[in-house]
């Protein structure tokens, strides 16, 4: 990178986080705060579990393992970004070590959940857990497989593909079926079943992001006008990427949280989950809903493989690559699960006029339901155990180093 690349970069941090400059140097003052700790870890030789905690927007899939791998004899740290984070807590700051010390240290397990880029030192094990439930070539490219040397599969389909069309890309790394550990304590929540009857209704909206696939632009206002004709709760729930409102491909540069915050003001039945609250505890959330409202988000299937209750989908876009999306190659893409259970386990609701008359039809009488518990049976592995299988694997992993 050139001084000239180096200076617009900073140039456009500036320009889109007015506080960039004070983050910057106070990431620089942790990074010296926390040399001491690096220093140990180098002498010693330690090893490490490390999480890839970045600015723990993907918090919910660590904090199982984490709290499992915690309470045993291993050595576990989260590697973070001080200057970005948005979920830094008292662990953070005990078991933590900036981000610029990750590839400094050997003899380290870490654990992803994104495309990071780990070298491949001598004692480094690299391990993908996958942050959604979504297909290799739908979502997950190269870049969250071409780094890593263990990948921790969610789905079936994930295995099968690694079976046919994806065997050249893994071939060399260690394949475990897992599952999906963000849910599982949510599967074990108990709650009462309420009646769903007049202002009983609780309905959880949960869009995606992006301007060419987000439901939120289209159906927001209208979700908001039925509840409050119809006096329905509504609990809603932003993508971590819908917050960055300085992107107008990710958010169309709206500030949603605000936009949010309008609708309470006028109708004061509505939670709104935010940004910071911790997703571990979403669960309690999902039992008091009735109804899951979503586009194309992961949220939609652990709310249905948690509860078993029903779901619509809504809009037609699907997330899929951007260039197959506006050329209208989807064919492709039909037998890919986050495609083909759109329509199977709930309705696709096209249009915002067309919701509430679904909404109450789906009340009235659940049509879905059958078919809603086939997908929890066959959707992924070891539905409500797979923190377990997950701790199992990086323990051993750990102890091979």
């Amino acid at each position: 990178m050139t001084i000239n690349q180096l200076t617009l970069r900073i140039w456009i941090r500036i320009k889109n986080q007015p506080n960039y400059l004070t983050l910057f140097f106070l990431d620089l003052l942790i990074t010296i705060i926390y040399f001491p700790k690096y220093l140990y870890y180098l002498i010693k030789k330690q090893k490490i579990i490390a999480f890839d905690w970045g600015d723990g927007t993907y918090g919910s899939f660590y904090l199982p393992l984490f709290e499992k791998l915690d309470n045993s004899d291993l050595e576990v740290v989260f590697f973070f970004h001080f200057g970005k984070a948005n979920q830094f807590g008292p662990n953070i700051f005990k078991k933590g070590l900036p981000r610029i010390y990750a590839d400094l240290l050997d003899n380290k397990v870490v654990i992803c959940t994104g495309p990071s880029e780990y070298k491949k030192l001598p004692k480094t094990i690299r391990i993908q857990t996958f942050h959604g439930l979504v297909s290799f070539g739908a979502v997950w490219q190269k870049d969250f497989i071409d780094y890593f040397d263990i990948l921790f599969l969610a789905t079936k389909f994930q295995w099968q593909q690694l079976q046919r069309e994806y065997k050249k890309v893994a071939a060399g790394k260690k394949i475990f079926k897992v599952g999906y550990p963000k849910i599982d304590k949510y599967i074990s929540i108990k709650g009462k079943k309420k009646n769903v009857e007049g202002d009983n209704v609780t309905l959880f909206y949960g869009p995606t992001y992006h301007r060419e696939i987000s439901s939120i632009f289209e159906f927001l206002p209208i979700i908001v006008k039925m509840c409050e004709k119809n006096n329905y709760k509504l609990i809603v729930k932003l993508h971590p990427l819908l917050y960055h409102k300085h992107s107008y491909d990710l958010s169309g540069g709206i500030d949603w949280p605000k936009e949010i915050y309008k609708y309470q003001k006028a109708y004061r039945n509505i939670i709104f989950l935010e940004k910071n609250e911790n997703d571990y505890n979403l669960g309690e959330y999902f039992r008091m809903s009735n109804v899951f409202l979503t586009d194309v988000s992961s949220i939609g299937f652990e709310f249905v493989l948690s509860t078993s209750k029903p779901i619509i989908f809504l809009g037609n876009k699907l997330k899929i690559p951007l260039d197959d999306l506006q050329k209208g190659n989807i064919r492709k893409y039909e037998k890919y699960p986050e495609i083909y259970y759109r329509g199977k386990i709930g309705p696709i609701v096209g249009k915002p006029y067309q919701l509430e008359t679904t909404l109450k039809r789906t009340v009235e009488g659940d049509g879905h339901k059958t078919e809603r518990e086939r997908f929890r049976r066959e959707f992924i592995f070891n539905l409500g155990t797979s923190t377990d299988v997950a701790v199992s694997k990086i323990r051993e992993t750990y102890e091979d180093l």
